[in-house]
């Protein structure tokens, strides 16, 4: 997966209106991460490898404010 790809799936996921789904979220960026070994740059890989361990209780969890950030970041 492309890193443009892997922005517009994440953004999708932070926007939705019922809030963060951490667990969501957490379960994409694993799989995400795994099937793009190959493909994504270490800094992707490493935030990914961050995002996916957020579903190991509230002080792994990122805030809506620093994922979206992390989009905007990532889009430039």
């Amino acid at each position: 997966m492309e890193k443009q790809a892997v922005v517009r799936e994440l953004e999708k996921l932070v926007s939705q209106d019922t809030g963060v789904d951490y667990d969501q979220i957490s379960n994409w960026a694993y799989k995400v991460r795994l099937d793009s070994l190959r493909e994504l740059d270490r800094e992707t890989l490493d935030v990914l490898e961050d995002l996916g361990s957020m579903n190991m209780g509230p002080e792994f969890e990122w805030s809506k404010e620093d994922l979206q950030e992390l989009i905007l970041r990532w889009k430039r």
